[in-house]
């Protein structure tokens, strides 16, 4: 089965690079930002210097993208950057984290945020709609932390609290507004 997140290789002319926060490109298979390159690219955005100098760095674009480049070379967007929380250092992605609290039985809907505390580091918390009332907090809370630990290979003692909400809000894209 195709993955639907694959945008396929670099055009002819064109580069694609997965690097990490200090600009490092990565191996095939492991995850981070993605940067571009093209002979037709623009260099600036108009009258917006401060942008411009977040996004192109040194001939490179860095459009803001999560991805990979798999072992044939082509590109897996993953994420977007901005998507992802600090927690304590640990980064997390969190539409994926969201894909997979909305999995869990009896939840129909989840978004997950960081949230501060008073030891100064965020934590994970997650805002969540339940398919039907009759869902066991303990069981529910249970389920969060161990889709934590199995999908995201993260520390469940990361998730602070769950709210339970009527609705998480969203547009007609279902974006969260």
């Amino acid at each position: 089965e195709a993955d639907v997140r694959c945008v396929g290789p670099a055009l002819a002319g064109c580069a694609i690079e997965i690097v990490d926060e200090h600009r490092r490109v990565l191996p095939a298979e492991v995850e981070g930002l993605v940067r571009v390159r093209s002979p037709c690219q623009v260099n600036a955005y108009l009258d917006a210097d401060e942008a411009s100098a977040e996004v192109f760095i040194d001939g490179w674009c860095y459009p803001g993208d999560i991805g990979l480049l798999s072992a044939d070379g082509e590109l897996v967007i993953t994420g977007r950057a901005a998507d992802h929380l600090n927690l304590g250092g640990s980064k997390v992605n969190a539409a994926a984290l969201d894909e997979a609290m909305r999995n869990i039985d009896g939840v129909d809907d989840a978004l997950c945020f960081a949230e501060p505390t008073d030891r100064g580091v965020d934590a994970l918390s997650v805002l969540v709609v339940l398919q039907h009332d009759q869902v066991e907090s303990a069981t529910l809370v249970s389920a969060l932390r161990q889709a934590l630990r199995h999908s995201m290979m993260m520390s469940a003692k990361l998730l602070a609290n769950v709210y339970v909400v009527s609705e998480i809000p969203r547009n007609a894209n279902g974006k969260v507004m």
